[in-house]
């Protein structure tokens, strides 16, 4: 059971707060606030690439985020080429690069082809 004087506490808090809300600083803040959370991104454009036993090997495209940057600022943030793998059976996924590595696509489709062989000769073993 809450006691009284943390009932009263809590009640001065809540009343505070009110007041605050109330300031032109604090409501330009939270619509401010609203905009960068609620900001919709499009998702990167994706193919399909090619499949394995394991995986089915997905390349996704160049993209933007916004996003923090450092130190508490947000901006656009460009991603490159992104290769990644889903599970055939539905579980696990396999991520390579994650857009950072600067890799050309034609590196990512060298990179799924060496997972491919690997992947099929670890089934067929």
């Amino acid at each position: 059971m809450i006691d009284e004087k943390t009932k009263k506490e809590m009640l001065e808090y809540a009343d505070r707060l009110y007041e605050l809300e109330q300031l032109d600083v604090v409501k330009e803040y939270v619509d401010v606030l609203n905009k960068v959370v609620r900001f919709e991104q499009e998702e990167p454009k994706k193919e399909y690439y090619k499949s394995s036993k394991k995986y089915d090997y997905y390349i996704k495209y160049p993209y933007e985020r916004f996003t923090v940057i450092k130190n508490g600022k947000y901006g656009f943030k460009k991603y490159g080429f992104v290769a990644f793998g889903e599970g055939i059976d539905g579980r696990g996924q396999l991520l390579f690069c994650l857009g950072i590595c600067n890799k050309t696509k034609e590196e990512m489709i060298e990179y799924i082809e060496k997972h491919i062989i690997d992947d099929n000769e670890e089934v067929e073993s």
